[in-house]
């Protein structure tokens, strides 16, 4: 048995030892995706973040829009969001790069062409914590 030592790969082959006996191939690669997930703090910018990505990776205009007009109104008319999830064709969060209350640094890969993307969340300081800035560099 080997055992690896990456970032977060040893505690993914200690959890999925146990359980590769009673999967089939396809399922424990759909585990082991699951477990090696990057979380997203749990910050108002981190929620806002999750939701984001979420109604990207939907891949539903509508709970896109939904989105926007409630959480980032200043932009609920613009259409780069649904240009986003249509060139995607969803975000995978890769790293955190830098977390605070109101501002989060994400690196993500697009789902469509494996690139490599940077996202900044900015929030209100007061709840509901409203968007005021989703910036993607491509």
């Amino acid at each position: 048995m080997t055992i690896y030592r990456s970032a977060g790969l040893s505690a993914l082959l200690l959890t999925g030892l146990l359980s590769a006996q009673l999967c089939t191939a396809g399922a424990c690669l759909a585990q082991a995706a699951a477990a090696a997930a990057v979380a997203i703090p749990a910050t108002p910018a981190g929620q806002k973040a999750r939701m984001f990505i979420e109604a990207i990776n939907s891949g539903d205009p509508e709970r896109l829009a939904a989105f926007t007009k409630e959480h980032y109104p200043s932009q609920a008319n613009n259409p780069q969001g649904r240009l986003i999830q249509e060139r995607t064709k969803g975000l995978d969060v890769a790293a955190v790069d830098q977390s605070s209350d109101h501002e989060l640094w994400l690196s993500l890969k697009s789902r469509a062409s494996g690139a490599a993307l940077k996202m900044r969340v900015v929030v209100e300081p007061t709840p509901p914590n409203a968007v005021r800035s989703i910036g993607l560099q491509f």
